[in-house]
């Protein structure tokens, strides 16, 4: 078994495990006993051969469950294109690209969707029930801007407008495309890294700019807006997605030269100090 290269994934503090389709932009998360199994393909190995290390693992549970509820999750995670067999392509049923930027920034908890794996009974693999289909729910169509931010001056400024008019309308795109579209402004074109206090006053600019903005700027329109601005004056910014857990929320921010940029890092839901978000993807 192998995970396809465009499926990023990273471990949170709480030992589970949050997963980045970067084909269409989807956000899974696995709890641990789908965490197991995971690690066990993102090494290479069978089913057969993971079905033996998650049970010396979990020596009290019957082996039979174990490589039931294995087999089960590697169905679902095949049919997701998140695990591909040797030699094999990518396969199985897609999502829809539509509507991907919505799910960046809740706050609430994600929802869970249907799952070969339920089996609330005692014998299962721990943690198991929610396995791969625990998705983040679409968050709600509304102005993501706090009114803590500064108010700034009375009228947007070009720059940042026409930054945040671009941004609003990539994420309208298959991520796929905003993806590679990124990492093209990269390379020759924006190969000085960005200056953090120019980038601390790209942000604030665009949040201003953002409170006359008639479409949704979220944390995602922003740290975009950011690099597209910055890159236009050939200065690179990285473009950072991750998630924080407890409950599950994810994030976009842009670093400098890998230090996160701090103004970046505070979404607007957040109370007092931002969770510790933790990357998935850099661009």
């Amino acid at each position: 078994m192998r995970i396809p290269a465009h499926v990023r994934h990273e471990t949170m503090p709480d030992g589970g495990v949050v997963v980045l389709d970067c084909a269409d932009g989807q956000w899974y998360v696995f709890n641990s006993g789908a965490r197991d199994f995971w690690q066990c393909w993102s090494s290479g190995r069978s089913l057969a051969q993971s079905v033996a290390a998650v049970s010396d693992r979990h020596p009290d549970l019957p082996r039979e469950r174990i490589a039931a509820d294995g087999a089960a999750l590697l169905g679902q995670l095949t049919a997701l294109g998140l695990v591909e067999a040797e030699g094999e392509g990518r396969g199985g049923s897609r999502s829809t690209t539509r509507g991907w930027a919505a799910r960046f920034g809740s706050a609430e908890a994600p929802s869970r969707a249907a799952n070969p794996l339920r089996s609330d009974g005692a014998g299962a693999v721990p943690g198991a029930v929610s396995g791969a289909a625990t998705r983040a729910r679409p968050m709600a169509r509304r102005r993501a801007v706090s009114r803590r931010y500064p108010a700034g001056p009375r009228r947007p400024t070009l720059g940042p407008t026409i930054a945040l008019l671009g941004a609003a309308l990539a994420v309208r795109l298959p991520f796929a495309v905003v993806h590679r579209a990124v990492r093209a402004t990269r390379g020759r074109w924006a190969s000085a890294p960005e200056d953090p206090r120019r980038a601390e006053e790209c942000l604030a600019a665009l949040r201003r700019t953002a409170r006359w903005f008639p479409g949704r700027a979220a944390c995602l329109e922003i740290s975009l807006a950011a690099v597209l601005l910055s890159a236009a004056h050939r200065r690179r910014l990285d473009w950072c997605l991750g998630a924080a857990p407890d409950p599950f929320r994810f994030h976009a921010w842009v670093a400098c030269d890998g230090a996160a940029v701090a103004a970046s890092l505070s979404a607007p839901e957040d109370d007092g100090e931002p969770p510790p978000y933790r990357a998935v993807l850099t661009v």
